[in-house]
């Protein structure tokens, strides 16, 4: 459907990018994800939030943004961290990928 929706919204003699596919499907390009992860591990709340709200400003969604960091963080990064780090950072991820579903806007601040 990602790519019918994709073809759609393109040129007939342009190609379809994988831009567009990111962006049809909701997904966040990687050197966004990696970007956000650089700035989460020099652990400065200030940055961290910095980084957040300009991706909010961008249209990111912020659901996505924590999922795609958790894959970050369990797959791309596992050797780097212990077992320790990772659940810390799920058990973090899923506090607050509970308190964005209840409501409260700033619960990923808390990374």
């Amino acid at each position: 459907m990602t790519l019918q929706t994709a073809s759609i919204f393109s040129s007939p003699d342009t190609p379809i990018t994988a831009e567009q596919i990111y962006d049809i499907s909701g997904s966040i390009p990687h050197h966004v994800i990696k970007h956000v992860f650089d700035v989460c591990a020099k652990q400065s709340f200030g940055d961290v939030q910095f980084c957040m709200h300009d991706l909010v400003c961008e249209g990111y969604d912020v659901l996505q943004i924590l999922v795609q960091l958790l894959e970050e963080v369990s797959f791309k990064h596992g050797e780097e961290l212990s077992d320790i780090q990772k659940a810390r950072f799920a058990q973090y991820a899923a506090e607050t990928q509970f308190r964005l579903l209840q409501g409260m806007e700033c619960g990923f601040l808390r990374f």
